[in-house]
């Protein structure tokens, strides 16, 4: 017996069918620390150089701001047909978590609420979540397998971990259909990191 696929659950109407951006720059320039200016065509080839790594990168401010931007704008837009609809930030630490979330909230001026293993009733947070209006939830791998909130549609994936695994088990978070909800969008924001790349080909191909 084959696997049920992703194409599958949404033509069975099961889950939504995902839109995934990957977020790259033509013109990228970064001054050494001998005061050298290098610049680059993309992502994937800033990253091949030894000094920068994926993980700076995704800690960048420029690169935090512009990613939960695409994002905020996304969620604005479908919440003017779902007013319930909500994002999650998938954040590569705790210090990164309260970053972004300081972000959200002081910058962006959007609600959100943030949950890690340092918190207690985290549990309790995730299901309040699950029901109330606020706009965002920002993880550091706290929603994941297994937690199920339908209103979820917009994914500004910024984790560290780059395992095809991880990476679906993410995408998995926005798209299970919400009823009576008129609008059925997921979006999935991320870096057009080499492997990240290849993995949403991948979901790209099977749909």
């Amino acid at each position: 017996m084959k696997p049920y696929s992703l194409q599958q659950a949404i033509n069975d109407g099961v889950c939504r069918n995902p839109k995934i951006v990957l977020i790259d720059n033509e013109e990228i320039s970064v001054t050494t620390a001998k005061q050298e200016i290098k610049t680059y065509t993309s992502l994937q080839a800033l990253l091949k150089n030894p000094s920068i790594s994926y993980q700076e990168l995704i800690k960048h401010e420029v690169v935090i701001n512009y990613i939960i931007a695409q994002g905020v704008s996304k969620l604005a837009a479908i919440r003017l047909h779902n007013p319930n609809a909500a994002g999650l930030i998938v954040a590569s630490s705790v210090e990164h978590a309260e970053q972004i979330f300081t972000l959200l909230t002081a910058f962006f001026h959007q609600s959100a609420t943030i949950v890690t293993y340092k918190e207690n009733s985290v549990s309790d947070k995730i299901n309040h979540f699950r029901f109330n209006n606020t706009q965002w939830i920002v993880s550091v791998g706290m929603v994941s397998e297994g937690t199920d909130i339908p209103r979820l549609q917009v994914c500004c994936h910024l984790s560290r971990v780059k395992t095809e695994l991880y990476f679906r088990q993410v995408l998995g978070r926005i798209l299970r259909i919400s009823n009576n909800s008129p609008n059925q969008e997921a979006w999935l924001f991320t870096l057009a990191e080499e492997k990240l790349s290849i993995f949403a080909n991948r979901v790209d191909q099977e749909l």
